[in-house]
């Protein structure tokens, strides 16, 4: 029987799972990404350099390999050119409408506003005499991980923060919406065949404002049935209103005195590890491997899920400069661990995910053990860096 071809819109460290289930499944991987030195090229059956922007490359790339369908994890650079390959070579997808409505947060409060799906109000400012209700969250419109994204409690940081924001948009305009104070969660989803099953609901850690960086992220979620029962309506609603089918979904909302708010969403697997190691720790189910069913149309039935518990954390310290770094021995229920810091570094604050300094996955069978878990860790990373004292 020929092997499938799969395509996979970039190679960096969050596609990596990807591309190793993908030859696990003994189906060739073809990665293509503008980085010439991008990490998956090592693992890849076979790799091209693509601007993100090359439709015509992309589509020779396409009919060279013989590809059978596309995939990416992670990222919403590639959504657009993706929905144009699916429609042009009719492969198993998410549409061209899912992917511009989600690519542009503007375009998808308006259709969050048209469905009646709660959010987080916002409009359109480029101007810096145009003044929002304060506090505010300023934000790209085009741009994910939290780069860009600004507290703003009053006119001050408002008007120090739109330079900041902007450097991380092609837009000339930024979007500028109410601030929701409440506890943030992530909902990962599969839509398959007109149907919408919500695979696992993530509790997240952030950073203190004005950044609200990801810092961990727990499953499950401690929420009860009946607000898991609201977040269903509310998913449901979101495939229709932008049209998400045969893909999976990445949303992110808050729970405010037991009303959801949406923030956002995305037609595609979510990052930080959540859908390549977290989902499947804490419900035995591997959203990757259905994922590649989807693109690739073949039938499957979601397995029913396990009640255990996982969480990642990324590394948090206080600013100064790095004296020493020893190894740690780690118990042996730590899934992944990475260290960035190194002697002589300097430790600054972190403003966006691109800022972490590494992390530690942890399971366990219930949430107690997890926190035991994850509080024995962090303390033993802690000891083992030393900062200066003066500099």
């Amino acid at each position: 029987m020929k092997s499938k071809n799969i395509m996979v819109f970039g190679g960096g460290d969050l596609q990596i799972s990807l591309v190793k289930k993908i030859r696990q499944d003994e189906y060739k991987a073809i990665v293509i990404d503008p980085d010439e030195n991008a990490i998956c090229k090592s693992i890849a059956d076979h790799f091209e350099i693509v601007s993100g922007s090359d439709y015509k490359k992309t589509c020779q790339l396409v009919e060279k390999y013989k590809i059978d369908g596309i995939v990416t994890a992670a990222t919403d650079k590639p959504l657009l050119m993706m929905a144009r390959i699916a429609e042009k070579y009719e492969f198993s997808s998410f549409s061209k409408k899912a992917a511009r409505l989600s690519t542009d947060k503007y375009l998808m409060k308006l259709a969050f506003k048209r469905f009646g799906i709660p959010h987080a109000k916002g409009g359109l400012f480029c101007r810096k005499d145009e003044l929002p209700e304060f506090p505010c969250i300023i934000k790209p419109r085009d741009n994910s991980g939290s780069r860009g994204v600004i507290y703003c409690k009053d006119k001050y940081d408002y008007l120090q923060s739109i330079e900041s924001s902007y450097e991380y948009t092609t837009k000339s305009t930024l979007l500028v919406e109410e601030y929701i104070d409440g506890p943030e969660y992530s909902v990962e989803t599969i839509h398959y065949r007109g149907k919408s099953k919500i695979i696992q609901i993530t509790e997240k850690i952030t950073t203190d404002l004005p950044y609200n960086v990801e810092l961990g992220h727990i499953q499950p979620a401690d929420i009860p049935p009946s607000i898991q029962k609201k977040i269903e309506k509310v998913i449901n609603k979101i495939a229709v209103a932008l049209d998400f089918d045969n893909c999976v979904s990445h949303t992110e909302l808050k729970i405010i005195r037991d009303n959801i708010v949406v923030i956002e969403t995305s037609p595609r697997l979510g990052g930080d590890f959540i859908t390549s190691h977290l989902v499947a720790l804490s419900t035995g189910i591997d959203i990757e491997e259905l994922l590649i069913k989807i693109i690739l149309n073949k039938r499957f039935k979601i397995p029913r899920a396990n009640h255990r518990s996982a969480a990642i954390k990324y590394h948090f310290f206080p600013e100064g400069k790095v004296a020493s770094v020893q190894d740690v021995q780690l118990p042996d229920y730590v899934v992944g661990y990475e260290q960035k810091v190194k002697p002589g570094c300097r430790v600054k604050p972190i403003k966006s995910s691109l800022d972490r300094y590494g992390y530690i996955i942890v399971e366990a069978a219930t949430r107690k053990d997890l926190f035991i878990r994850l509080n024995t860790c962090e303390e033993l990373i802690k000891k083992s860096i030393k900062f200066v004292d003066h500099d």
